[in-house]
């Protein structure tokens, strides 16, 4: 009977396989698509940042300063500068994309441990039963929360970095049509 383990044993014993189970699922999302966004958004900061400090120097070279239209140089300017805008906002949506995940996950992780306890029945250190459905149903409006939230920040994170490199085109057109 030594080796008999403990209700709050049994349930430690859970908690922490769920936690392995789910702890590198977490550092794997975070590492490979953070390399990927990143690599994504600072292309499109170089792309936008890029032009916009080479186009005078371009438009100086040309000889055409006196017959270049000023509107067209400015909306291509601003085209440039709305890229690197656009790419700041998805970078920042990027960050808390992640961090609502790992919100997300956290929450799950939470509510997993909360079923494990009760299918032990192991109430003396934890919340009562009837505790336990108002618990896990915060739980489940949490997670709905946060995965509501990387939706979102998905979501406007990648239509903000579309933009950047939409504005850098417009930018380029806008360009060969003030030079031509």
């Amino acid at each position: 009977m030594a080796d008999e383990k403990t209700p709050f044993e049994l349930v430690q014993a859970k908690k922490q396989e769920v936690w392995e189970r789910i702890s590198p699922q977490i550092l794997a999302h975070l590492n490979a698509s953070a390399g990927y966004g990143q690599l994504a958004v600072r292309s499109a900061m170089l792309l936008n940042g890029g032009a916009l400090f080479a186009f005078p120097a371009f438009i100086s070279s040309t000889g055409k300063l006196a017959i270049i239209s000023d509107t067209l140089v400015l909306l291509s300017g601003g085209s440039f500068i709305a890229g690197i805008v656009f790419a700041a906002i998805c970078s920042y949506l990027a960050y808390l994309n992640f961090q609502f995940n790992v919100f997300s996950l956290d929450w799950q992780r939470l509510k997993e441990f909360s079923e494990i306890e009760e299918g032990y029945d192991y109430t003396s250190k934890h919340r009562m039963k009837k505790d336990r459905a108002e618990y896990r149903n915060e739980l489940d409006a949490g997670i709905t929360k946060f995965e509501k939230r990387v939706w979102w920040t998905m979501l406007i994170g990648n239509i903000s970095g579309i933009l950047s490199y939409l504005t850098f085109i417009i930018g380029c057109f806008l360009a060969g049509v003030a030079l031509s």
